[in-house]
């Protein structure tokens, strides 16, 4: 998957994830103050994943 791809997927999923998840968790009554800390570590890692590379060399194996 493109980088231009993933930052796209990106920018979709943040405003979404920020829309819908307070709306359940009041659904079912859980205060902001629960469950806010994950949902910004979730973001986080979801931004990580956009902008990290898919693979890397490995540091360890001798140059040949």
């Amino acid at each position: 998957m493109s980088i231009l791809n993933k930052v796209f997927y990106t920018v979709a999923i943040i405003p979404l994830i920020l829309y819908v998840l307070p709306v359940v968790f009041g659904f079912f009554n859980v205060d902001s103050r629960v469950y806010f800390i994950y949902m910004m570590w979730f973001i986080g890692l979801i931004i990580l994943h956009a902008i990290l590379p898919d693979r890397l060399p490995n540091i360890f194996a001798g140059e040949s």
